[in-house]
């Protein structure tokens, strides 16, 4: 899942930065479509893939400082709106862990069975 979900960041940072060198209006919809990626992927990221999602965003930030001088200013707040909803959706999505296999516990059921009617 880490490692598909890093080239999957990767992957849509390159192409959508690729097309976002042609065009000073492609900053503002690059940066849309990666955070509705993310929005739509974020229940299931580890630390990993936050981090991974966020080298991606300073990517893209990066490139909007270059371009935000051409940028008309709804193009300007678009990414500021989506930067604020990137923001939010980091710090509200709780980081999934690593899935340990559980291990098997032996209950001793009657034990349990003579605590619950008061036999210790």
């Amino acid at each position: 899942m880490k490692k598909l979900t890093f080239l999957a960041l990767t992957a849509m940072a390159a192409v959508l930065l690729a097309v976002s060198s042609c065009s000073p209006v492609s900053v503002s919809a690059t940066f849309r479509i990666f955070v509705n990626e993310v929005e739509a992927r974020c229940a299931n990221y580890t630390a990993e893939d936050w981090a991974e999602a966020n080298a991606t965003c300073d990517r893209l930030m990066n490139e909007f400082k270059k371009k935000r001088i051409t940028m008309s200013r709804e193009e300007v707040r678009e990414v500021q709106e989506n930067l604020a909803r990137f923001r939010e959706l980091e710090a509200n999505t709780p980081v999934q862990t690593e899935r340990q296999p559980v291990e098997e516990v032996e209950v001793d059921v009657q034990g349990v069975e003579n605590f619950l009617k008061g036999d210790r």
